[in-house]
């Protein structure tokens, strides 16, 4: 059972410096499906999200309640699912808390043996942030989420499966092509030790997303018009370039040189949480989003196209928000997030 919670409104907190008390009523939407039994309901509800904090005690309710209703001819019957989900949380020193929770889901009597319980421990840090430093936070975060997402990952991982669907490769073919590709990686890769120097960063990310783009757009019509093999393999290759000279490097480089020192470890941990997650996440999704578009369209072409306008994201994030480091010092590169100028090439 999925669910989806959105936050209408949030009671200002009471005046009292130690201890104050928020409340907000949410409105909640849900997804269940069973796909071996085709039963397939969706519902909306209402919930409310209690916080109270009295010194270094805090705690957090959400409660909610959802009404389901079938959405295909095997789901029968209405049901109503609640949710309850406390947390529990010690500011242990400075910003490190310690914490406690219990979520509990259930639906009808006759659904009982899918009610669900847990209980979570854990611990948190908390940090105050400037101005700048979210800034660059948000710039950082952004480029290794978009990292994840640009299709580098996900071309790579899927390349013997796209090569076969593109030529008439057999097995051994497209995993020599695969080999072959791999070795690319590392050839383009350590091209842009040198270029990251010579041409900058942004210059770099800009002309790589746009080629990107461009390739996947490419590679997605030739797999969708049935071209032939050898444009398709070309086309990955090419892909593979402009991947490796630009996002796969650039993302873990620039998140390195826009922290303050105080904050630069913290920073890049976060940045790597979220390249990890986001690969992960992608890598997961190319292989449903490729059966599904195979299924409807006939090919896996227009999966090719969904990357293809992440990375007409990146191009425009990185022209709007992603500033030169080339050459620039920690104090000149905090002060632009202090006081941010056009994004301009460093010459």
């Amino acid at each position: 059972m999925k669910a989806l919670a959105c936050l209408l409104l949030v009671a200002a907190p009471a005046g009292l410096s130690a201890q104050h008390v928020s409340i907000g009523p949410q409105v909640a939407f849900g997804d269940y499906r069973e796909v071996s039994s085709d039963l397939h309901y969706r519902g909306a509800g209402a919930g409310v999200k209690v916080t109270l904090t009295w010194k270094k005690f805090s705690a957090d309710v959400d409660l909610s309640k959802v009404k389901y209703k079938p959405q295909t001819s095997a789901a029968t019957a209405d049901f109503d699912a609640s949710e309850v989900d406390v947390r529990l949380r010690y500011y242990v020193t400075g910003p490190v808390s310690a914490e406690l929770g219990f979520i509990n889901r259930k639906m009808k009597p006759e659904f009982e043996a899918q009610s669900v319980g847990a209980v979570t421990l854990g611990a948190r840090m908390a940090y105050v942030l400037g101005p700048g430093v979210r800034m660059a936070l948000l710039v950082g975060v952004a480029l290794c989420f978009f990292q994840g997402w640009s299709g580098g990952t996900a071309v790579n991982f899927y390349a013997p499966l796209i090569f076969q669907k593109a030529s008439s490769l057999g097995a051994s073919g497209a995993i020599f092509q695969t080999l072959m590709l791999n070795v690319s990686s590392l050839i383009f890769t350590t091209v842009a030790l040198f270029l990251v120097d010579v041409a900058g960063r942004r210059p770099l990310l800009l002309i790589g997303s746009a080629g990107m783009a461009a390739t996947l757009g490419f590679l997605g019509l030739c797999l969708h018009r049935g071209l032939p093999g050898i444009y398709s393999v070309v086309t990955v290759f090419a892909f593979n370039m402009f991947y490796q000279i630009s996002v796969a490097p650039l993302a873990w480089l620039i998140l390195s040189e826009i922290f303050p020192t105080r904050l630069r470890a913290k920073g890049q941990s976060v940045g790597t949480l979220a390249v990890w997650v986001s690969t992960y996440l992608s890598n997961q999704f190319l292989g449903p989003m490729m059966s599904y578009f195979e299924k409807s369209f006939g090919s896996v072409g227009p999966a090719f196209w969904v990357f293809g306008v992440i990375c007409l994201l990146i191009l425009v994030f990185g022209w709007k928000m992603v500033p030169e480091t080339k050459q620039k010092t920690l104090e000149e590169i905090a002060g632009w997030w202090q006081h941010p100028q056009p994004a301009t090439t460093s010459r």
